[in-house]
């Protein structure tokens, strides 16, 4: 469970998207693989466990707001392959937070995914500022390519939401040195940020860092 979610965070994007399996095509990449992985493991866990699977309101919700939109879209363009690709990508979001939900129900098991997030956040950001530094030492770079440093490959696994979880933890710690650390890698989430130069990225994350500082309230 924590390495398949520890490879969604840390791993390329488009390089993951561009991955395919001979027998079922453009239907399975390496990113729906390693979200096969994490829905596998909830499954292996909730059968050993006797564990009821639970879909809290919001999430059914939210889950028939995506159907009524996949029902209009199969309605009017039919069943195509980049019609199911959006709506198995709408699907993202509930399908990630109905696994969280019914996964983590122990502080070890909280404390292990949040250390999964930090190691493929922190790989991410190191694969891009390598991606950065190759490019800015590259000759062949000038002012008609410089849209090659623009990139959410390595971004789009969340770092943004990481970068939040990094502040909570920075602010549990009262050893200097950790916060230090902590601190070191907030600093390298948002230089991430900032130069994926992708505006609805830096907007969004922007305009989180209020609405968190009003609800996270350090005890």
């Amino acid at each position: 469970f924590f390495v398949g979610i520890a490879l969604i965070t840390g791993g390329n994007v488009h390089s993951f998207n561009a991955t395919r399996l001979g027998f079922l095509g453009p239907f399975l990449n390496l990113n729906d693989a390693c979200e096969l992985v994490v829905l596998t493991a909830l499954l292996v866990k909730s059968y050993h466990n006797s564990d009821d699977l639970k879909i809290p309101l919001p999430l059914m919700l939210l889950v028939a707001v995506v159907g009524i939109g996949a029902s209009q879209s199969f309605w009017l363009f039919g069943a195509t392959y980049e019609n199911f690709r959006a709506v198995r990508w709408a699907l993202d979001f509930p399908l990630a937070f109905w696994i969280g939900y019914n996964f983590i129900k122990a502080d070890k098991e909280c404390r292990l995914l949040v250390y999964a997030l930090f190691m493929g956040a922190t790989w991410a950001v190191l694969q891009h500022f390598y991606h950065v530094v190759v490019l800015l030492s590259s000759s062949a770079l000038n002012i008609s390519n410089y849209s090659f440093l623009r990139t959410i490959s390595y971004t789009g696994g969340g770092i943004g939401p990481v970068f939040f979880l990094a502040v909570i933890v920075m602010n549990y710690h009262r050893d200097n040195f950790k916060r230090i650390v902590w601190f070191g890698l907030c600093v390298m989430f948002v230089v991430s940020i900032f130069l994926s130069q992708t505006r609805s990225q830096i907007l969004a994350f922007m305009l989180s860092a209020p609405l968190f500082m009003l609800i996270f309230v350090p005890t």
